[in-house]
């Protein structure tokens, strides 16, 4: 140690001060103190007592000298730093600072904003990131002696955002495979904030849907129990999921399965509601929280400025720059007092500043603070938040003398924080009551990227129940299931690999169960990580199972009876035509003959429709060939044939208007005639029915009324389903098998029409069918 560092140089109680004095400088490539220049000792003067982190970086050799501030930075590098050559110091950051250290020696200033330098400070290589200024410190002679290096660590905040993206692009990848459409509601229940894939299921326009005007989407029948359970599960703040029907863009209706929870604060009050529809398209909504998310990206990345300022303790003046001032919420041009500056503190947080400032004072923690506080908050002014580094400086004797520090803006790392916060409980909202299962999985490859197995890293509480499994957290697919086909392992694979999803229907033999997969990569590439959306659906696919074959057997049943009785009967048909046509048939005869042909003629019209069932059920449709006809003229035709059989009954024929129109006469004429019988069979006895046909512009209808018993309620939805009847058939009435309304129905299908039915107890029964004229 020299006698000049001895004697006191550099000034300050400060802990660098303390070891620049004490340093055997000698045994640097600086030498000792005496013989330095005094544009380097001038240099350290200014440095020491500076707030922000500061090294110096001297000589040929960029030998150390730092401030207070900057050896926090240092970690283990501490004391030994002190006086070293900063590439033999930090050996890990050469390949960075080197070519910046050479430019600024030719007279440049350089910075890094954000920027990522591995550091080996805490005895392991870990990544930090910093926002970093290099600047030329010149000699008595004008020329570039060294570089002076500002530092200001964001490797927290960094970190924060890192956080929230991928905190997003879980709930992202969670909701946008399976979810039509994702909406929030006030504590209260109402909308208060647009859907775009709400309105481009529903029609709605945004005035119709925001507030409780959404509800008028939800069919009249579903309206009142879907809203007293919304009602319902708003009041216990429980959630709530519900089936019931929507209208669409076209005015149909259709299905939608909705789940909804409350997002609560951390005192478990309710904050808002979260929901979605499932099975509809999210692709708006997607693209809001994309663009939502994109917006809060960019407000966390703006780089904070600080502001300086000290506090004289003896005169108790205030130096500060502008900034500070704006930080504060002062005005700039206005003198700064201590008083002031508290009184601009938010108010919950002035008693520790002045606690953590008293500290300083006291020389607790060697005169440093750092401290997070708020401004504002008083009589409606913003909050902001503040942090805040600060080093007090003492006499010889002890007594403080002043004491400055620096502020940086953190209120968009809070709101990064508040923003993470509130995106995690939305996500775990959701992933937690979701009734598919969910798990996040861990792709192991081998040295040739091929894949070996998955590892479970998270599961949702639907987990067990879709798959079987309990206790996988940690586990892998061959741990768990060491018969697991390798096909599952490959599958998953390639998505971590690609990145592209897929969705696809799969058997695990292993495991004895169907699934329905949406699989999706999550993170980093390298993380191999994804995310799998699955539901059990065994039971469906063993049903759907079954279903084929009974179908099967039925067609083939239907099929081979119907072929086979065909030609006997023509055969009765033809004879029992032949014997009639004979002369010197005596009437006994004759009517035996009657009873043949009408019984086989039933018969004919049996397979006729059994062949005609056959047909639709295999999906092929009833075929029809269209011709001009006049309606009137063959009503009235087939009303005298079926007469025949009804030689006791009445029917009234009513013809109105034109109804000229283009159609199959063979299959109205089955249609008409299966109408006219059932009317026949089941009307009442002593009362006529009544066939009417009228012209409606475009179209003609056709009715065939009856008094009389009326369809049971229950009946009517299933009553043009096949083997279903109307009502039991009467004692005076032909058995059939319940086909006649099921051909009537798929008759005015394959027209393009549309048939009704009104049956009531004092109005009889009306079956309507409306019929396009066609070309």
């Amino acid at each position: 140690m020299t006698s000049e560092a001895r004697g006191g140089w550099p000034a300050g109680r400060g802990e660098m001060a303390e070891r620049i004095r004490t340093h055997d400088w000698a045994a640097t490539p600086l030498g000792p103190v005496e013989h330095w220049p005094l544009s380097l000792r001038a240099i350290v003067d200014m440095v020491l007592p500076n707030g922000f982190p500061m090294v110096v970086l001297w000589g040929p050799q960029l030998v150390q000298i730092y401030n207070d501030s900057y050896r926090a930075l240092m970690g283990l590098k501490h004391p030994k730093g002190l006086g070293q050559p900063t590439h033999q110091c930090w050996p890990e950051t050469r390949h960075i600072t080197a070519p910046i250290y050479e430019r600024v020696f030719a007279g440049e200033t350089s910075t890094l904003e954000d920027a990522l330098i591995p550091l080996m400070r805490s005895g392991r290589l870990e990544d930090a990131w910093f926002t970093l200024s290099f600047s030329p410190l010149r000699d008595e002679s004008g020329h570039v002696a060294g570089v002076l290096v500002t530092a200001l660590e964001t490797t927290e905040r960094h970190l924060a955002e890192v956080a929230l993206r991928e905190s997003e692009a879980r709930f992202r990848c969670l909701v946008e495979p399976f979810a039509q459409a994702v909406w929030e509601s006030d504590t209260q229940g109402r909308v208060v904030a647009d859907s775009p894939s709400w309105r481009a299921y529903t029609g709605q326009t945004v005035d119709e849907y925001l507030g409780n005007e959404w509800r008028e989407a939800i069919h009249p029948d579903d309206r009142e129990d879907t809203l007293r359970m919304w009602r319902e599960a708003v009041r216990t703040a429980s959630p709530m999921t519900a089936e019931f029907r929507l209208r669409g863009p076209d005015g149909g209706w259709r299905w939608t399965h909705v789940r909804t929870a409350p997002l609560r604060n951390a005192d478990g009050s309710v904050r808002k509601w979260v929901g979605m529809n499932v099975d509809i398209t999210a692709r708006k909504q997607a693209e809001a929280a994309q663009r939502e998310s994109e917006e809060r990206l960019r407000v966390v990345v703006e780089a904070a400025e600080a502001a300086t300022w000290e506090l004289d303790v003896v005169t108790h003046r205030v130096t500060s720059d502008a900034r500070h001032s704006a930080f504060l919420g002062l005005p700039a041009d206005v003198p700064l007092t201590l008083e002031a500056i508290m009184a601009a503190i938010h108010p919950e947080d002035r008693e520790k500043t002045q606690r953590a400032i008293a500290a300083a004072l006291a020389g607790e923690n060697e005169g440093r603070y750092v401290i997070v506080l708020r401004t504002g908050g008083v009589q409606g002014t913003p909050v902001r938040w503040l942090e805040g580094w600060g080093q007090a400086y003492f006499a010889p004797d002890g007594r403080p003398l002043r004491i400055a520090g620096i502020t940086v803006d953190v209120t968009q790392r809070k709101q990064v924080e508040e923003a993470l916060r509130e995106s995690e409980a939305r996500y775990r909202t959701l992933f937690d009551s979701i009734d598919e299962g969910f798990c996040i999985l861990q792709v192991l490859f081998d040295a040739e990227q091929r894949p070996l197995d998955c590892r479970y890293l998270e599961v949702n509480p639907a987990f067990e129940r879709h798959s079987g499994m309990r206790d996988v957290l940690g586990k892998t697919f061959r741990e768990l299931v060491p018969g697991i086909e390798p096909s599952w392992i490959d599958t998953y694979g390639r998505v971590a690999l690609t990145g592209e999803p897929t969705r696809f229907e799969g058997l695990a033999l292993s495991m004895s169960r169907w699934f329905d997969v949406y699989a999706f990569r999550i993170g980093e590439p390298h993380e191999c990580k994804v995310a799998v959306l699955f539901t059990d659906v065994t039971a469906r696919k063993q049903a759907e199972r079954m279903l084929r074959e009974r179908v099967d057997f039925e067609r083939q049943l239907i099929g081979i009876v119907s072929h086979d009785l065909r030609n006997p009967l023509n055969a009765i048909l033809l004879s029992a035509t032949m014997l009639m046509r004979r002369s010197g048939v005596d009437a006994r005869k004759e009517g035996a003959l009657r009873c043949v042909f009408d019984a086989a003629e039933r018969m004919r019209r049996l397979v006729r429709d059994l062949l005609d069932f056959t047909q639709v059920r295999m999906g092929q449709g009833l075929p029809v060939k269209r011709e001009p006809l006049d309606l009137h003229a063959l009503v009235h035709k087939v009303v005298d044939e079926v007469l025949a059989a009804y030689p006791e009954r009445e029917v009234e024929v009513r013809a109105e208007g034109e109804a000229r129109a283009a159609l199959d006469a063979d299959r109205i004429a089955q249609l008409l005639g299966n109408l006219l019988s059932n009317a026949l069979a089941y009307g009442a006895a002593g009362s006529p029915v009544c066939v009417t046909t009228r012209d409606e512009g475009a179209h003609v209808v056709l009715e065939v009324h009856n008094r009389g018993e009326p369809i049971p309620p229950e009946k009517l939805e299933r009553l043009f389903q096949p083997l279903e009847r109307g009502a039991q058939s009467p004692a005076h009435a032909s058995r059939s098998i319940g086909l006649g309304l099921f051909i009537v129905d798929s008759i005015v299908r394959a027209h393009g029409g549309r048939i009704r039915v009104h049956s009531t107890a004092g109005e009889g029964t009306t079956f309507s069918v409306l019929l396009p004229r066609g070309d």
